[in-house]
């Protein structure tokens, strides 16, 4: 059997958009809710100093999981209707997992060892998570391109849940949570994608032929690539900020670090769902694809700022008081996160090459102003820095899509 066809009339216009988006939006907000309560179980564990340098590894992991992918994620939703490209993709991902794995595991050790840090020594097992996660997500992307999304949506939220569940019970039989976690992560990860791995090869490209080779679908998925790592790159947030800031900023910042990334799936997925509908129909980026965003996003993202600035110190505990108001700031910044994405994936499906290079300017201003703000203000600044560096990329965004020379690309097309 060849590759899959979309479900009927799926993606034809505006509601059906939102019609696909539901259905996986609602495993995804399971899994973010799975997620952030697996961190404050996690964080209610630990001191207030261990859950910044638990923090802060594990955002350095997530930046090193763009490079366990290769932006197979972004590229196969672009090149979805395409079963030779797909499995091309699925290869060089394949072909890099083991060397990412190896990679993650030697630097987790090396910096233990040279800060004699025992957390970082009990994270150890999510160098297995860094390569297992990302091709997980790959085929997710890949099946929910063609609205196949159950499959994907048991996998995402049977991971997390099994993951909170050990580190619930770690809790219970005393435990260490940290090294349950990192454990539970790798194992959870290996089982999906065993899961997924056998619905790919059963009917998606089976007939497939790779028609190029590693050295061509790699130049293929390098602008995807540059665009996933310089996203990730904000996860050095903390690095920065304790650099710049002092070990007090980056600990009352630490919260928003981790709870505002999960918080982005929902935005990020409909961007993918954008990306494979743009994609397969052949057209550029519309108002009726941006306009939801707007509508839903915009809203949901600031109410939920107000009610984190009042509960994060009921729910965290009192030592994380410090902490309300740049979390509450960073959840705000997502309502411009949100629409940022989905221009994003307008400018990737013309011209992947500009995106990926707004991305890194993007990026590279965030990190400078959390150093330059979180050096005059603390946490707040670093906040206040993730915010400006989204509307800067909305404006980047909107001026390239808007620019004569992207029609001409859009008029070869």
């Amino acid at each position: 059997m060849g590759r899959p066809q979309a479900e009927p009339h799926g993606c034809r216009d505006g509601l059906d958009l939102l019609r696909s988006f539901t259905g996986f939006a609602s495993s995804r907000i399971a899994a973010t809710l799975l997620q952030a309560i697996t961190l404050v179980v996690i964080a209610r564990a630990l001191a207030p100093t261990e859950f910044a340098v638990f923090s802060a590894t594990l955002g350095a992991l997530l930046l090193f999981q763009a490079f366990a992918d290769l932006g197979c994620g972004t590229a196969i939703a672009r090149f979805h209707n395409d079963s030779g490209q797909v499995l091309a993709i699925l290869r060089l991902g394949r072909d890099v997992a083991v060397a990412s794995a190896v990679t993650a595991f030697v630097g987790l050790f090396i910096a233990a060892r040279l800060l004699d840090s025992l957390i970082l020594i009990q994270l150890l097992p999510l160098a297995v998570w860094v390569a297992a996660e990302r091709q997980v997500e790959v085929r997710t992307v890949y099946l929910v391109s063609w609205n196949r999304i159950v499959r994907g949506s048991i996998a995402l939220v049977g991971r997390r849940a099994l993951v909170l569940v050990a580190v619930l019970v770690a809790g219970v039989v005393e435990v260490n949570s940290v090294e349950v976690f990192a454990i539970s992560s790798a194992a959870s990860s290996i089982a999906a994608l065993i899961f997924l791995g056998a619905r790919i090869g059963s009917f998606a490209v089976g007939d497939g032929v790779a028609h190029q080779s590693r050295a061509e679908v790699l130049r293929t998925v390098m602008p995807f690539w540059m665009n996933g790592i310089a996203q990730q790159v904000r996860q050095l947030d903390l690095v920065v900020l304790g650099a710049a800031g002092g070990l007090q900023a980056a600990t009352s910042f630490a919260p928003a670090s981790r709870l505002v990334p999960p918080l982005r799936i929902l935005p990020t997925t409909y961007a993918q769902l954008v990306l494979a509908r743009l994609s397969r129909e052949g057209r550029p980026l519309g108002r009726r694809d941006v306009l939801p965003v707007v509508i839903l996003a915009v809203p949901f993202y600031l109410l939920l700022a107000a009610a984190a600035y009042f509960l994060l110190p009921v729910v965290l505990g009192a030592g994380y008081g410090s902490s309300s108001m740049p979390t509450a700031i960073a959840i705000g910044s997502l309502s411009l996160a949100a629409i940022s994405s989905v221009l994003n994936s307008g400018v990737q499906v013309i011209t992947p090459t500009h995106a990926a290079s707004i991305a890194w300017v993007v990026a590279s201003l965030h990190l400078a102003s959390i150093g330059l703000l979180g050096y005059l203000i603390g946490a707040n600044g670093a906040a206040l820095a993730g915010a400006i560096a989204f509307l800067v990329q909305i404006i980047l965004l909107l001026l390239t899509l808007n620019s004569p020379r992207l029609t001409e690309v859009q008029a070869v097309h």
